[in-house]
């Protein structure tokens, strides 16, 4: 059951889009408003876990060990010249 009440300011023009929307869909407002927000906050939860297993396959590929660059491999000693 819905209880909780929340207004906020929005513009005629926005005001008057999402009435209209409510009416297409023949629901009412706060319907309508209930489903965008809970579609959103799922959506940016779902954004949170994806962006979260990325951090950590990043982590684990730069926490594994690897091959050594360039820059670490010592030179080859010079090759004796030839008289």
């Amino acid at each position: 059951m819905k209880t909780e009440v929340y207004s906020w300011r929005l513009s005629a023009e926005r005001k008057a889009a999402l009435e209209e929307e409510a009416r297409r869909e023949g629901t009412s407002l706060s319907s309508l408003l209930d489903r965008v927000t809970a579609d959103w906050l799922a959506e940016r939860r779902n954004g949170r876990a994806d962006d979260e297993a990325e951090q950590t396959a990043i982590r684990k590929r730069a926490m594994a060990p690897s091959a050594p660059s360039a820059a670490e491999i010592p030179p080859a000693p010079p090759e004796p010249a030839n008289s």
